[in-house]
């Protein structure tokens, strides 16, 4: 059992510079981080979503993106982290559907 929360540390702490290095580029850094932080409190035991995050660098900008936009939205991700699938897929991230998908 040990090696589990250890790997969940060496996730976060491969996590946490990216995202304070992200954070900093944002024109509110300290409201972003503000937002930011109860999502990285919510996934710390399942690191699989920090993985998510720092492998994909893309994802964690539209994170920070959307949670600079939106405290409703940066709650939303906290309390639904399986919402974090969603930031892979920017076209569709941004786009809202079309018909066909919706009749689906």
């Amino acid at each position: 059992v040990p090696a589990r929360p250890r790997l969940g540390r060496e996730r976060l702490d491969a996590f946490v510079p990216r995202l304070l290095a992200m954070t900093v580029e944002n024109p509110q850094p300290d409201l972003v981080l503000e937002r930011v932080l109860p999502l990285v409190e919510a996934v710390a035991r399942r690191s699989a979503y920090l993985v998510l995050l720092t492998e994909n660098p893309g994802a964690l900008e539209r994170l920070l993106t959307l949670c600079a936009a939106s405290p409703m939205v940066a709650e939303q991700i906290a309390r639904f982290p399986i919402l974090l699938d969603e930031l892979l897929n920017e076209g569709r991230l941004f786009r809202p559907p079309q018909a066909a998908e919706l009749a689906a």
